[in-house]
């Protein structure tokens, strides 16, 4: 994962964005200690959208599609993700994540490579037969590999990243 762009000096932004709901006049400068305690302060109060106006631009590659699901299905930050209608993986050597579950046993690993290398023939004769990419991907695997970039402020990371921590049980479909 790395870090595109983001907010320039993110406290002292929220901060005086803070400010302007309790200032008449326009925004002051704060230094960084003052940004600190005024951001303590609000979130005090339970007033988290102040924090929203710190944001910050990712791109994250080498993933499954299973955890870009997951990503774009939670929806906490605007998404462009690697195309299967437009990128051609008839030239990709690696293009599937193995689950860490998966390759610490040597049978299932075995098997698990089978099986993608086969999805990885079947898609690729497609594509030499002249059918297009966006009939080819249908017999890609969730396991196959992506590159996602994302673009988000600061509360709906913390949740998304708090939810992610809870156990399986407790998250619902």
């Amino acid at each position: 994962m790395s870090l595109i762009s983001f907010t320039k000096d993110p406290e002292i932004t929220c901060a005086k964005c803070a400010a302007v709901s309790w200032r008449r006049k326009g925004m002051k400068e704060v230094s960084l200690d003052e940004a600190r305690t005024m951001i303590r302060r609000v979130l005090g109060y339970g007033h988290e959208s102040v924090i929203e106006h710190a944001c910050f631009t990712f791109f994250i590659e080498d993933i499954s599609r299973s955890l870009t699901h997951q990503l774009v299905r939670h929806r906490i930050a605007s998404y462009t993700q690697q195309s299967m209608r437009y990128v051609d993986l008839t030239k990709s050597e690696s293009y599937f994540i193995k689950p860490e579950s998966v390759a610490g046993q040597e049978e299932l690993a075995g098997l698990f490579d089978d099986v993608m290398t086969h999805c990885k023939t079947v898609y690729d004769t497609l594509r030499k037969k002249g059918i297009p990419l966006e009939d080819a991907r249908f017999v890609l695997p969730i396991a196959t590999q992506t590159k996602i970039a994302g673009h988000d402020e600061c509360t709906r990371t913390q949740t998304f990243f708090c939810h992610a921590m809870l156990p399986p049980s407790t998250m619902g479909d």
